[in-house]
């Protein structure tokens, strides 16, 4: 609790809790070297989850409205009902309506 608070962070995630588990560890310090990163880049990349965790929640608030599959038909992006079906209006511009 005290890492979070030390951070400003909003809540408790899985990654403020292995931040602060890694903290926590004798020789934390080492254990970074030998990744070649610092406790900076921990914090760094819990900020970019908070950020990426975020605009993930804000997307499920407000979902797009894309026209479900009518619009996917409407512009002719119709490879499984193609093989079943006949189009008919290219047989009506045509001037062929009986096969």
């Amino acid at each position: 609790m005290k890492f979070g608070r030390a951070r400003k962070v909003r809540k408790i995630t899985s990654a403020v809790l292995a931040a602060a588990m890694v903290k926590q560890l004798p020789q934390h310090d080492s254990l970074l070297a030998n990744m070649k990163i610092d406790f900076h880049d921990i914090e760094e990349t819990i900020r970019w989850y908070e950020r990426i965790k975020a605009l993930i929640d804000q997307y499920k608030e407000k979902p797009l409205n894309t026209g479900g599959i009518a619009r996917d038909w409407s512009f002719g992006y119709t490879p499984l009902l193609s093989r079943f079906a006949q189009n008919i209006s290219v047989s009506v511009s045509g001037g062929c309506v009986y096969n």
